[in-house]
C-alpha cells in the first residue's frame, strides 16, 4: 500500500508538544526475550488523524495499475460507538512532572488504560469504586503504579504483553467488589473489538509502535473501476469495495476521534503481533 503524504504531514502538524518520528519496531507479542515496545517515539504512518482524510487516503489506496479510484461513500448505519475521552499524552507528561518532578516520555500504553478505566468509572461499570478521578489522576495513579511493579519504563515505552497486567494492578488497588482484570488478545482481534463495543465495553487497541482506545467501528463504500483478465485481454468493471474502519481515541490529540483501516491488522489465529487488543474483563 503507498503511504499517503499528506497523512504523514498532518500528523506531524498535529502532535501536542512536537514532532513524533515514524520507526519500524515489530511489537513483542508473548516473547519474553523481545526487546521492543510500544512507544509513541514509533508510531503508524497509516493513521487517518480526521474523517475528512477518509477520502483522500481510499483515492490513494485504489490508485494503481488494477484499480482506478472513482468515488467514496460513507454506509448508512454501519457506525456503532461509544464515547471515551481523548488526552493530550504530552499534557499528561508534564501533569505527572509537575506532581512528581520526574521527566517520562512513551507513555501511550499508560495514556491508553487510564482513558479505559476513566469510561469504566464515568459509565458505574466499577462496583465498589468510591473514588472520582479526572484522566489526569487515572493517568498519574496508572504511570505511577506500572512503574513501581517494573511494568513501564520512564522514557523507554512498555512492552506489549505488560499493558494487561498494569490494567490489573490498577483495578487490583481500587479494591472493588468485583474482579476485574486486564486481558490481553492476539486472535481475531476486529470481531473481538466489534464485540466489545456491541457491548459498550471499549477496548485497548495495540498497533506498531502506539496503544490507543477502540471506541467503535465504521464502513465505507468505495467505488473504483477494476482492472481483470477475460478472453485474453484485460479488461475494466466497475466495482464497489466495502473499507472497515476503527475509531480510536489515539493519545496525540487532547479530543477527536481518529480512523485505523482495518486492512492493516495482522489478524487471525496465528496472529503473534505486532497487533493486539487489551481488555477488562472479570
Amino acid at each position: 500500500m503507498k503511504k499517503n503524504i499528506a497523512l504523514i504531514v498532518l500528523a506531524t502538524i498535529l502532535c501536542v508538544g512536537g514532532v513524533f518520528y515514524f520507526s519500524n519496531q515489530n511489537i513483542r507479542s508473548n516473547d519474553e526475550s523481545s526487546t521492543n515496545m510500544v512507544s509513541s517515539s514509533g508510531g503508524s504512518d497509516e493513521i487517518i488523524l480526521s474523517p475528512y482524510l477518509i477520502d483522500d487516503y481510499l483515492e490513494d489506496k485504489y490508485t494503481s495499475d488494477s484499480y482506478e479510484y472513482i468515488s467514496t461513500a460513507y454506509v448508512s448505519g454501519s457506525t456503532d460507538s461509544v464515547y471515551v475521552g481523548n488526552a493530550s499524552q504530552t499534557t499528561l507528561n508534564t501533569a505527572y512532572f509537575n506532581e512528581t518532578g520526574i521527566q517520562i516520555t512513551g507513555t501511550c500504553a499508560n495514556v491508553a488504560v487510564a482513558l479505559l478505566i476513566n469510561y469504566y468509572e464515568d459509565n458505574d461499570l466499577l462496583d465498589g469504586n468510591t473514588t472520582s478521578r479526572s484522566v489526569t489522576e487515572w493517568f498519574i495513579l496508572t504511570f505511577t503504579l506500572a512503574y513501581s511493579h517494573g511494568l513501564t519504563t520512564l522514557t523507554g515505552g512498555t512492552y506489549l504483553n505488560e499493558i494487561d497486567n498494569i490494567i490489573t494492578v490498577v483495578l487490583d488497588s481500587l479494591v472493588l467488589d468485583t474482579d476485574l482484570y486486564g486481558d490481553n488478545e492476539y486472535a481475531n482481534i476486529y470481531s473481538k473489538i466489534k464485540s466489545n463495543i456491541t457491548a459498550d465495553e471499549p477496548a485497548l487497541f495495540h498497533m506498531e509502535g502506539h496503544s490507543t482506545v477502540a471506541r467503535g467501528y465504521t464502513q465505507y463504500n468505495v467505488t473504483v473501476n477494476e482492472r481483470y483478465w477475460s478472453w485474453f485481454q484485460y479488461k475494466w468493471r466497475e466495482i464497489t469495495i466495502t473499507e472497515d474502519f476503527l475509531m480510536l481515541s489515539e493519545g496525540w490529540r487532547s479530543s477527536g476521534t481518529s480512523y485505523y483501516d482495518v486492512d492493516l491488522i495482522s489478524d487471525g489465529a496465528l496472529n503473534t503481533g505486532p497487533d493486539c487488543m487489551s481488555e477488562i474483563i472479570e
